[in-house]
């Protein structure tokens, strides 16, 4: 059982503001309150968080890792303009019984990134016609 530290509720609380944030993008969010955080302290707590299952781990296509304070399974948009990453209110498909693997071969689970442009990009894409 690992204690919990002021600097892991201190990272706890900023993935719970920010939500799909970076992980650089928590780091300068918790050093504007707390500037005696380093950066590996953030990156640590950010990975013993999401190993205990109180944040979610997003592997995003674009190369930055994205935290989720929200747990249970969902899927997400990823705007391919700004990289920004968004909940998708759809039922999640828990089992997929149904894909063919390799006999032998057990899922136990999955994660769906749909990408296109987000409504702010293509507002913005809008008005630079």
């Amino acid at each position: 059982m690992q204690r919990n530290t002021h600097q892991r509720q201190v990272v706890l609380s900023a993935v719970q503001r920010l939500c799909h944030a970076t992980a650089d993008e928590i780091y300068h969010h918790v050093i504007l309150s707390h500037p005696n955080i380093s950066k590996a302290t953030v990156y640590r707590n950010l990975s013993l968080l999401s190993e205990n299952g109180q944040i979610a781990h997003i592997d995003s296509t674009s190369g930055a890792d994205y935290f989720d304070c929200t747990t249970s399974p969902h899927y997400h948009l990823q705007c391919t303009e700004c990289g920004k990453i968004f909940d998708v209110p759809f039922l999640y498909l828990g089992e997929l019984n149904h894909i063919p693997v390799d006999p032998g071969f057990t899922i136990t689970g999955h994660t769906v990134i749909f990408k296109g442009v987000c409504a702010l990009c293509n507002q913005k894409k809008g008005k630079e016609k």
